[in-house]
C-alpha cells in the first residue's frame, strides 16, 4: 500500500503548496507568511517552516506565529484522527496513509498512528518520509529564487538524511527480534518526548497575538486536505 500511495502524496504536496500560495495571496497575507504556512502544511510542519524561514528572511515573530498555529492543529490531529479512523473503519495501513497525508509534523503523524496500531505506524512513517523529502527541492528552489549564494544563510534539514540512513540500515541489516524491540522502544520514547516539547512551545501570549488571516489560511488548507486525502485513499484501494 505504501508504494502505491507515494506518487499520490507527491501530487498532494505540490497541489497543497501552490494552493496555499494562491489562497494566501487572495487573503492579502504577507508573502513570507504565505510561504511559511504553505510549506508547513504541504510538507512537514514546523520543520519545513524552520528550514524555509532563514532562506526567505522571515521575521522571528512570523515564524513563531506560524509554528504555533501548526502545533495547535497537530495537537487536534493527534486526538481526533484515531477516533475518525475508527469511525470510518479504516485499516491500520489506510489510517497510516491518511495520517501521513493530512497531518503536518512527522512526530504528530507517528503519534496519531501509535494510538491506532503498530502497522499504522509503519505505513505512516514510510509515507511521511516520502512527503518530507519534498523539503529538499523546496529549499533548492527558494534558495535559487532568493539568490542565496552561501550555505550559511540556512541550515540544511539533517533529519532528512538521517531518515534515509535509517531506511538503508533497515533494508540491508537484519536485526534480531530483541534488537528491533529495543529500537522500537527507544523511538517511541523519543517521540513522546518530542510531542511533550512541541506542546511546551505553545505560549499563551503568542496565542492571544495570532492574527486571523494566517490562522484562516492554515485552517482552509487543512479543511481541504483532510477530506481530499481520505477520498484519495479510498479511490486507490
Amino acid at each position: 500500500i505504501t508504494s502505491i500511495h507515494l506518487p499520490y502524496i507527491s501530487i498532494l504536496v505540490l497541489l497543497t503548496f501552490f494552493l496555499g500560495v494562491l489562497i494566501g495571496r487572495l487573503l492579502g497575507l504577507d508573502k513570507k507568511l504565505v510561504l511559511l504556512i504553505a510549506a508547513g502544511t504541504a510538507i512537514c510542519g514546523g520543520a519545513a517552516m524552520a528550514a524555509v524561514a532563514p532562506i526567505i528572511k522571515a521575521k522571528p515573530q512570523d515564524l513563531l506565529t506560524c509554528i504555533t498555529i501548526i502545533f495547535l492543529l497537530n495537537a487536534i490531529a493527534i486526538a481526533v484522527f484515531p477516533v475518525a479512523g475508527i469511525y470510518f473503519n479504516l485499516t491500520q495501513e489506510e489510517f497510516g496513509a491518511w495520517a501521513a497525508m493530512a497531518i503536518h509534523d512527522t512526530s504528530s503523524v507517528v503519534g496519531a498512528a501509535m494510538i491506532y496500531g503498530e502497522d499504522a505506524v509503519e505505513s505512516a512513517a514510510t509515507l511521511k518520509l516520502g512527503r518530507t523529502l519534498w523539503l529538499i527541492p523546496l529549499i533548492l528552489f527558494l534558495s535559487y529564487k532568493y539568490q542565496i549564494k552561501e550555505s550559511k544563510g540556512f541550515q540544511f534539514p539533517v533529519f532528512v538524511l538521517l531518515f534515509l540512513l535509517a531506511i538503508l540500515l533497515g533494508t540491508y541489516i537484519n536485526f534480531d527480534s530483541q534488537s528491533l524491540s529495543f529500537i522500537k522502544f527507544i523511538s517511541q520514547s523519543f517521540l513522546l518526548c518530542g510531542l511533550f516539547c512541541i506542546g511546551s512551545q505553545i505560549d499563551k501570549k503568542i496565542l492571544t497575538n495570532i492574527s486571523i488571516k494566517p490562522l484562516q489560511l492554515a485552517l482552509i488548507l487543512w479543511i481541504i486536505i483532510i477530506p481530499s486525502s481520505y477520498l484519495l485513499i479510498q479511490a486507490i484501494i
